[in-house]
């Protein structure tokens, strides 16, 4: 997961039954706990995370993995632009 603007919520991104998440630049605001990788299931998942900016929320992150780059090319945006670049394309009017 990366480039994601999550707003008003208890979570974020839960990562269970030993899933392996790569997450990286989201920006969260009024997330209690952004990223969580307990609770839900009988097994907890794993997370790797870099370059997210939480707000005022933490994160339970009880496992971390070891997926570490995606099997694919990825270019982040910069973590400060993330709010701008998703607002401006998500919406009313904004189909892809």
């Amino acid at each position: 997961m990366y480039d994601n603007y999550f707003v008003n919520g208890d979570t974020g991104v839960h990562s269970r039954m030993g899933a392996q998440m790569l997450v990286q630049n989201n920006v969260f605001r009024s997330i209690a706990t952004p990223i969580l990788t307990t609770g839900d299931s009988t097994t907890d998942g794993y997370v790797n995370q870099s370059g997210n900016d939480l707000g005022t929320g933490k994160n339970d992150i009880t496992r971390t993995g070891t997926f570490t780059k995606p099997p694919y090319s990825v270019t982040l945006d910069p973590t400060a632009s993330v709010i701008a670049l998703v607002t401006a394309g998500a919406g009313t009017g904004h189909l892809a």
